[in-house]
């Protein structure tokens, strides 16, 4: 019974934190790719959504874009919640097997929507996606796997020693490490998208798409990373702390 309760609330914490932190990436990650593609420009595209989207915030929800980003962080989350489950049950340091287990997840997923997305908003026919988009793509989302779920506990226990609460530590650094995580991961981001979007460019107009691109990419970026794995993994925690607690 015992083993059930906990599939079922670490269920149901990561299916309602993926919910909650959809509607803010689905908007960012589109208005990236449409960016990153010259279909529109980042912010013109973030401000449409926004307002449309809330006129018909049903539609939104039924729509492909959401349903990947929702089905996405939630198959992230649950994975987190039953490796730290199982990790706890079995006196395991839970380290590895979340960087392996979630990175695997995470990766995968993300890389399978990031190319949807770049089929769905980018400028050319749906077409096959370049083997090195796929790698710069795996190495941006393992990086922000360790950051999320690895890096915070220990950044964390930093914190509380030097005299901040258990909770201030933990919230902040679980926002902090995968937003700053951001200003290293967004040019892998944008040169896989721009692989994808001009076959045959020189390098170097790659370094300059990069380089016109960084500023507004990361800052959109970062927002979009703090609800993802900032806001969404304390509203895991606290959701799947109080369910363990009071049920």
């Amino acid at each position: 019974m015992t083993n059930n309760k906990n599939v079922i609330i670490d269920t149901i914490s990561g299916i309602v934190s993926g919910f909650c932190v959809a509607p803010f990436v689905t908007i960012i990650d589109k208005s990236i790719t449409k960016n990153a593609s010259g279909t529109s420009t980042l912010f013109k595209s973030i401000n449409t959504d926004i307002f449309k989207n809330l006129r018909t915030p049903i539609k939104f929800c039924k729509g492909l874009p959401f349903l990947c980003i929702w089905g996405l962080y939630s198959a992230t989350y649950i994975t987190a919640n039953y490796i730290d489950s199982y990790c706890k049950k079995h006196n395991i340091n839970s380290d590895v097997p979340k960087f392996v287990g979630v990175g695997t997840v995470n990766a995968s997923l993300c890389i399978l929507k990031d190319r949807s997305f770049a089929r769905m908003f980018g400028t050319c026919l749906p077409t096959k996606i370049p083997l090195i988009t796929y790698g710069l793509w795996a190495v941006r989302d393992m990086s922000t796997i360790v950051t999320s779920f690895n890096v915070p506990s220990k950044l964390a226990d930093v914190l509380e020693k030097k005299g901040y609460s258990k909770k201030v530590s933990m919230n902040s650094a679980q926002v902090f490490c995968p937003v700053v995580m951001q200003t290293i991961t967004t040019p892998l981001h944008l040169l896989g998208l721009d692989y994808y979007n001009n076959r045959g460019k020189m390098m170097n107009e790659r370094f300059k798409f990069i380089r016109k691109e960084y500023g507004k990419t990361t800052f959109a970026r970062m927002c979009r990373i703090a609800p993802a794995f900032g806001f969404g993994g304390i509203i895991n925690n606290n959701l799947k702390n109080y369910l363990y607690n009071n049920f």
